[in-house]
């Protein structure tokens, strides 16, 4: 069986195959928003391990993200760590300075590619390709962190809005809400 976040870089490997002049910016840009929407799928996992929420609350959660449109990759990261008390560095094992070193330098040429200027740093092909290297790494790691230490990995298709019946989870959620709602939290990020 595939792994879930191999499955979903399946698309990346097809662009990197390709014959398409752009294939490396397209490559690039597409891992960069599968990075941020691993992070919010774990976000929103750990909210859902909340007594707050049932399936009932499932497209409440969704609009309460599209409403705060001002969420960053940093802002989920820092999420992560609230709701879990697994800090992305305790997740990421020995290999966090060096992966966030990589995730910054990413996150600076994303600016500039999404916004549409030139990053000022020519980049080739395989300079990108080693970009999104960086970001699958980063993916991986956190996917099978997240699986073992809170139940899931940000990717598997069973979806991020379910009880994973992990108590010392819900614990750590309830903690971190401190008796406020999850709205409230996700409006702070």
């Amino acid at each position: 069986m595939m792994k879930a976040y191999e499955a979903e870089f399946a698309t990346v490997d097809l662009l990197l195959r390709s014959e398409y002049e752009t294939r490396g910016v397209d490559a690039f840009c597409l891992s960069w928003i599968k990075y941020e929407r691993q992070l919010r799928r774990i976000v929103a996992f750990l909210l859902y391990q909340s007594e707050q929420l049932t399936s009932a609350d499932a497209a409440a959660l969704r609009n309460a993200f599209l409403d705060n449109n001002g969420i960053a990759h940093g802002d989920m990261r820092s999420a992560i760590f609230r709701l879990s008390g697994h800090s992305t560095a305790n997740l990421l094992d020995g290999e966090y300075r060096r992966l966030k070193t990589s995730l910054d330098h990413s996150y600076k040429i994303r600016q500039k590619l999404l916004h549409g200027q030139q990053s000022g740093q020519s980049l080739s092909r395989s300079d990108l390709a080693s970009r999104i290297d960086g970001i699958r790494e980063w993916c991986s790691r956190m996917s099978a962190s997240c699986e073992r230490e809170i139940g899931y990995d940000g990717f598997a298709r069973a979806g991020s809005l379910r009880k994973a019946n992990r108590p010392e989870v819900a614990e750590s959620v309830a903690a971190a809400l401190n008796g406020g709602s999850w709205e409230a939290f996700v409006k702070a990020l």
